[in-house]
């Protein structure tokens, strides 16, 4: 099976749709309230894991949305942030929330990066339904943000344990998961958390 080099124009549309509807229902970048801030603190388990601080590395944002992680990561002791998203109004929001930050509106399977980043975070970016083959797309993404890292990447995921699942979103099976990411980091380590009471995971993938 290959790998996409960039979303279809369809799928770009549902991408959109999707989130036009979150933001009338004033759910920031897809999150009820408090959801935002619990997902980052379990991304950062990854320092634990690799046994290295934020202090003075670079992280990428992938799918960053109206760019709050920025601010996490540089309480955190981070100096240097991108973040990219498809979805034109959450970059307008982060352009206007952190004038001081990069951020880039484009597709992140065809943003041409000028620099490897220490880390990488995807946070809810991956769980829209698309015409494409899910799978296919998590590893293309999962592939590019390894490939542009030193230390590791975190990801999140709805997994099929889901008992009313929405039919706006992709419920991956975490076993197929686990083998894309051997697949991908087969000289890395994974580490993979699975929350206590909703059906979603944390992935680490770190060199």
């Amino acid at each position: 099976m290959g790998r996409l080099d960039t979303l279809s124009r369809q799928d770009k549309k549902l991408n959109t749709l999707l989130y036009d509807q979150y933001k009338r229902l004033h759910m920031e970048d897809g999150w009820y309230d408090g959801e935002k801030l619990r997902k980052y603190k379990e991304m950062m388990q990854i320092i634990a894991l690799t046994d290295v601080s934020l202090d003075n590395t670079s992280c990428l944002d992938v799918g960053c949305g109206t760019g709050d992680l920025s601010a996490f990561t540089k309480k955190l002791g981070a100096t240097d942030y991108l973040g990219v998203d498809i979805y034109k109004p959450a970059i307008d929001s982060a352009r206007k929330k952190y004038p001081d930050e990069k951020f880039i509106w484009g597709d992140f399977l065809k943003v041409r990066l000028k620099q490897k980043f220490d880390f990488a975070f995807c946070s809810g970016s991956l769980s829209v339904n698309l015409l494409a083959d899910n799978y296919m797309f998590l590893e293309s993404i999962i592939a590019k943000m390894w490939k542009a890292t030193t230390i590791g990447l975190v990801f999140n995921v709805l997994t099929d344990e889901d008992k009313n699942p929405d039919k706006d979103l992709f419920f991956y099976n975490q076993e197929k998961i686990e083998l894309i990411c051997r697949k991908i980091a087969r000289k890395g380590n994974i580490a993979i958390k699975k929350h206590a009471t909703r059906a979603e995971i944390h992935v680490y993938l770190y060199k």
